[in-house]
């Protein structure tokens, strides 16, 4: 809600305070939280559902793909907040409770689904096996004594 003009004041305190990048006038910000709105709260969704009738094996896949989103989003985000060419003012906050803030939330972002995903490649029977990898490993065939490497494929 913030980046959409909020005007509530706890809104315009966190803009000003721990997060003044949003309000950078290239607009690259509030792209990538509409896009955390749009795409990742319905991944949320649906791995919450996931998470509650175990036995989706749609969950390991999809799990590595939002991870994957998730940190290209935060990298490039966290990046252009820290960039020597954004302006000073926008900036993410150099010291104190507004840095340990600003840290906290886009570090979460980034890690907490990587650690997901880590989690539901341990858990085969309620999550599946994963067919995002098992199909970019070579296959390697031998007959009479001689090596040969296909390419992946899922079976």
């Amino acid at each position: 809600m913030t980046v959409l003009g909020g005007n509530a004041e706890t809104m315009k305190e966190y803009h000003r305070i721990y997060e003044p990048y949003l309000l950078d006038p290239t607009n690259f910000p509030k792209f990538q939280i509409l896009t955390y709105g749009y795409f990742f709260f319905a991944y949320y969704l649906s791995a919450v559902y996931g998470l509650l009738y175990p036995g989706q094996h749609w969950m390991a896949d999809w799990s590595i793909i939002h991870a994957g989103a998730a940190a290209q989003a935060q990298f490039t985000y966290i990046f252009g907040s820290c960039h020597h060419r954004t302006p000073i003012s926008l900036q993410c906050p150099k010291e104190g409770a507004p840095a340990l803030v600003f840290w906290t939330i886009n570090l979460t972002l980034l890690l907490v689904p990587h650690l997901f995903t880590w989690w539901c490649s341990k858990d085969v029977e309620s999550f599946g096996n994963t067919h995002t990898l098992e199909g970019s490993k070579p296959v390697v065939e031998q007959t009479n004594g001689t090596t040969k490497i296909k390419s992946g494929k899922i079976a």
